[in-house]
Parts: C-alpha cells; structure tokens; sequence
C-alpha cells in the first residue's frame, strides 16, 4: 500500500525527487569532509560507509521510484546500474578533490545499499496486495 501511495505523485514531483537526490548526493560527496562530519556531528570512523550505503540506496530507490514499475525487472537492473555508475562518478570526482580522498570501500558501500534496497523493494512489491 506504501508503494501505491507514493506512486500517485506526478512523473514531473519524481523527477524532481531524483534529480535532487543527486544534487544532495553531488555536494555532500565533493564538499571537504571536515565540514560534512562536523554538520551531522559523525565521528570520524568507519560511519561514513553507512552513509555511502544509505545515500546511494536512496538514489537507486528513487530510480524505481521515477519509472513508477516495480513489477518488470528491467527497471531493476537500469537502478542498479544507474546507481553503481554515479557511485563510481562521485568516487572518481573526489580524486581530483584536495580535501576528499576516494576509497574503494565508499564504493562498495555504495553498492550495497543499492543492492539491499533493491532487493527489498522487489520482495516488498511481490508480496503486497494489490
């Protein structure tokens, strides 16, 4: 019911959704980290892998949500691929970037939270009543 609730919102509100998920995602991955960590008061240790993966499940699940079909895989794979692509983007961006440093370990969150949402919005969408 969850699903079908949120699919209500016009293809332009999801649209918007998604493109200012990557903004945020732009900007808090590409801003020094001193700043960030000092924002949301983290501690600097291993925490920000739970971001990574957070973030990045967000995106991925405003992808599915923007195509507005859980039901048809395809939609699956183009979020998962979208996702795994701007996690691996952002990680090349912070090379490049003084005060951020990329981490093969960011990215691998990053993917495992698309990987988890995924899964659990496809579980989620084949047992709800429709």
């Amino acid at each position: 019911m969850y699903f079908m609730i949120m699919n209500n919102l016009k293809k332009k509100t999801r649209l918007f959704l998604l493109l200012l998920c990557v903004v945020l995602i732009m900007i808090l991955t590409t801003y020094p980290m001193q700043s960030v960590l000092e924002i949301g008061q983290i501690p600097n240790n291993n925490n920000d892998k739970f971001i990574h993966g957070a973030i990045f499940a967000m995106f991925s699940f405003l992808v599915l949500f923007y195509f507005n079909n859980y039901r048809k895989l395809r939609y699956y794979f183009i979020s998962i691929i979208l996702g795994f692509s701007y996690s691996l983007l952002t990680e090349y961006i912070q090379t490049f970037l003084p005060s951020r440093e990329s981490s093969e370990h960011d990215l691998m969150a990053g993917f495992a939270g698309i990987i988890l949402i995924n899964i659990y919005v496809y579980v989620r969408t084949r047992f709800e009543k429709t």
